[in-house]
């Protein structure tokens, strides 16, 4: 009955996290759909950069603070309150100390990224960077308890704020300024609100963790959460940096390379939420030393979400001028044989994504922040000698090939730490079902969006009945869902 209440905890966990992380993508294109019509292509790439530099900072405070967080409480929840007070009490220096710094180095940053005239719309974003700072506490507390529900609520309260005043002062602003206003705006209203969805837990002991405890965890969560930000948004910022010496030709290139990395994300994340839940279970799991319950975890997640990120990848690969043809201005289609490449960088990225979660719940977080100093000084390097050269197509097939070996090196060690991983097996037949999609993906003629439909449907059920005929999805997945869902009698709603 435990594993069995572990398994709903789990999956339903999977499936709130899920639905919010997918509300998040739709309301996300929202914006990537509204402000190229607002903004001028150059505009709109000013606010990719801005966005991709702040989110570097953001991402970093909120994930590795959540994840600090949901660890110690996922210890042992009776000390959630505790946790949560000191944590807020450590983020007044850490995360103020940061953002006071870069607002500190906003000329600086403008500056490296060739344009001085991002310093004000850069200084603006810091109100994203403090809201944040205290917003990851109150995620990460609800997260340690598993009250993925309550969580799921934020996230979508959040996106749904942000997308309509990012809209709509982009809209009245007509500037780069106006829609970060937005987004700071929408990143302090979530904040305000969030001590309230959040409530308080019940049965509590007052043990806080150490403040060297709670840093020495954090700040090497904060390295790995870092670099693999970077590592997502290098190719970006040197596209800004070094795609030409022209600023206003480099701005545009960053708009079109912003909008093709936009659909090619999708792909990671739509198993970001599979970390969410993942990370507190293997945790517990390896706080109490249960050994092949963690190996059970790494070696169901690691399965799934390569299964889920290769039918993804593969679709948005093969039909990738029809995808930008239809959600952009003709002008956007010069990033479709890029995103026929970077598509697959994103899987690769998502593998690491999820391979670093796996190692720092363990308790491993420099291991994951070592390998991504690795990939990221080939990522660098790729990108700087291949962008000047080749643009767009320099930055996609730079920014896949360093995911690559990130992705292999993280692959690897967890091999060798818990000797377990995918299985070779269902490496194959994964590798096989994804070739066999996009072989089909190109019969198809997809310029009308009913004839891309069709096409992405075909593939879809190619890649299932493929994965079905060599028994990677059976009757033990569908047994898996069917305990997710809250369907009988008494469960009830424990978040």
């Amino acid at each position: 009955m435990e594993k069995e209440s572990v398994a709903k905890t789990a999956g339903r966990g999977t499936l709130y996290i899920t639905f919010s992380k997918l509300y998040f993508i739709a309301s996300g294109y929202g914006i990537y759909l509204s402000l190229p019509r607002i903004l001028t292509p150059d505009q709109f790439g000013l606010y990719g950069v801005v966005t991709g530099i702040v989110s570097i900072i953001n991402a970093v405070i909120n994930l590795g603070t959540q994840q600090s967080v949901s660890k110690f409480v996922s210890e042992d929840k009776r000390r959630a309150e505790s946790v949560k007070k000191q944590a807020l009490k450590i983020q007044i220096f850490v995360g103020g100390g940061v953002t006071i710094a870069y607002l500190l180095l906003t000329p600086v940053i403008a500056k490296l990224v060739n344009d001085p005239n991002l310093t004000n719309p850069l200084r603006i974003s810091a109100l994203i960077t403090i809201s944040y700072t205290f917003y990851s506490v109150f995620i990460g507390y609800l997260n340690g308890q598993k009250k993925f529900f309550r969580q799921s609520i934020l996230d979508v309260t959040y996106s749904t704020v942000k997308v309509i005043l990012i809209v709509l002062l982009g809209f009245l602003i007509k500037t780069v300024s106006g829609a970060i206003l937005g987004f700071g705006l929408a990143a302090f209203i979530v904040l305000c609100l969030a001590p309230i969805v959040a409530g308080k837990a019940e049965d509590q002991i007052d043990h806080r963790p150490s403040v060297e405890a709670f840093l020495k965890f954090q700040f090497a969560l904060l390295g790995t959460v870092l670099v693999n930000n970077l590592l997502q948004k290098l190719d970006l910022i040197l596209i800004k940096a070094v795609g030409s010496t022209s600023s206003s030709q480099a701005s545009e290139m960053a708009g079109y390379y912003t909008a093709l990395i936009a659909v090619a994300n999708i792909t990671y994340q739509a198993i970001v939420s599979i970390s969410f839940v993942i990370f507190p279970l293997i945790s517990n799991a390896t706080f109490e030393d249960r050994k092949e319950e963690v190996r059970s975890y790494i070696r169901q997640t690691s399965r799934y979400t390569l299964m889920m990120m290769a039918l993804s990848a593969t679709i948005f690969s093969s039909n990738s001028s029809a995808i930008l043809g239809l959600l952009y201005k003709k002008e956007y289609m010069i990033g479709a044989l890029p995103l026929s490449i970077v598509a697959y960088g994103m899987l690769f990225f998502g593998l690491i994504y999820i391979f670093s979660a796996i190692v720092s719940s363990s308790g491993r977080p420099k291991v994951a922040f070592s390998v991504g100093v690795l990939t990221l000084v080939a990522n660098f390097l790729l990108n700087s000698l291949l962008i000047p050269k080749y643009g767009l197509m320099g930055a996609a097939i730079g920014t896949t090939t360093s995911m690559l070996v990130g992705a292999s090196l993280l692959g690897i060690y967890i091999l060798r730490t818990f000797q377990v991983w995918i299985g070779f097996r269902s490496l194959i037949f994964i590798t096989s079902a994804t070739f066999l999609a996009y072989e089909v993906g190109l019969i198809f003629s997809a310029e009308k969006i009913y004839t891309l439909a069709v096409a992405i449907g075909v593939q879809v059920g190619v890649y299932l009945a493929v994965l079905l005929i060599a028994r990677e999805i059976g009757y033990k997945e569908i047994e898996m869902i069917g305990k997710m869902l809250p369907v009988r009698s008494g469960t009830g709603r424990s978040n």
